[in-house]
């Protein structure tokens, strides 16, 4: 008979993302932002300052309720053509 092992699960919270993934995802925002584009921003990280460019910043974990509205309401702040 083998020796079962017994895994106990901790709940560890997650180190911030480097610095460098900070400045790629800025950098993507903006360009998007310029180009006419909402951009949703959803992370697992509290965000370290707010994004100016993104119309709406989810943190996870969130339901699909809220992201539905979050969506309509960004929708309904972009301006028709």
């Amino acid at each position: 008979m083998t020796a079962r092992k017994t895994h106990h699960c901790r709940k560890q919270t997650p180190s911030p993302p480097p610095l460098r993934s900070y400045n790629l995802a800025f950098g993507m925002i903006d360009r998007l932002h310029k180009a006419g584009l909402s951009v949703v921003v959803m992370s697992g990280y509290s965000v370290p300052d707010p994004i100016a460019e993104a119309s709406a910043i989810l943190e996870k974990p969130f339901c699909e309720a809220e992201l539905l509205k979050t969506l309509a309401d960004v929708r309904r702040s972009r301006p028709t053509c």
